[in-house]
């Protein structure tokens, strides 16, 4: 398998693009929300130490309460205190290329800022210039909520993960849309006496975006 290529959302330290990596495909961005997960797939993906003053980085934040020379405070920073898209520290700027780089930040935000900024969506579906445009998106939401052995919340704004991950999907068009999550996704929730199965209503805003979901 060669010259594919796929963004990684939800990219953690980088297991998933480890696998994508060593079958062939080409890592075009990647999205994390949590810094300590995001220093650890800088690290492995391209061999930056975060915590050391570099002039150029492949790593970006979307907005924090820190200015870009203040890494390790960054680097500490509660993802659950970012604050809102312009109302922080940004590394974009309008058009600002995402190509090769993992932007730090959340995917809600993320979301905001390419409909802020349709050309560099339009340059992520093209996948930057590859061959082919860009093949595949891939991550895993989080799962805690949907979990069996976790709280099942079904209130939990986490719980909104896969749909920012169907609007991003929409936004830059893959040939492919992977979204990996625990067994759990598939038991209903108990609402008030009715049943709602998030897999099948996140199955349905894929199949609105002209995608066929096949759930394995």
């Amino acid at each position: 398998m060669s010259n594919l290529n796929h963004i990684e959302l939800f990219a953690g330290c980088g297991g998933l693009s480890l696998g994508l990596e060593s079958v062939g495909f080409k890592l075009v961005m990647a999205n994390e929300l949590s810094p300590m997960a995001a220093e650890t797939f800088a690290y492995n993906f391209f061999n930056e130490k975060l915590d050391e003053q570099m002039q150029e980085s492949q790593v970006v934040w979307l907005s924090s309460k820190f200015n870009k020379d203040r890494v390790k405070e960054r680097l500490r920073e509660d993802p659950r205190t970012y604050p809102e898209l312009g109302e922080g520290r940004t590394d974009l700027i309008k058009n600002t290329s995402l190509n090769q780089k993992l932007v730090v930040g959340n995917i809600v935000q993320l979301n905001q800022w390419l409909e802020k900024n349709p050309d560099q969506a339009i340059e992520l579906k093209n996948a930057y210039g590859l061959k082919g445009g860009l093949d595949l998106v891939s991550g895993g939401p989080p799962c805690q909520s949907f979990s069996m052995a976790g709280l099942r919340e079904f209130d939990n704004k986490r719980n909104i993960l896969p749909w920012e991950f169907a609007k991003f999907v929409q936004m830059t068009q893959p040939k492919i849309a992977l979204l990996e999550n625990v067994t759990g996704i598939l038991r209903a929730f108990d609402i008030e006496g009715k049943k709602f199965y998030a897999w099948f209503e996140v199955a349905k805003a894929f199949t609105q975006i002209n995608y066929i979901p096949l759930c394995l």
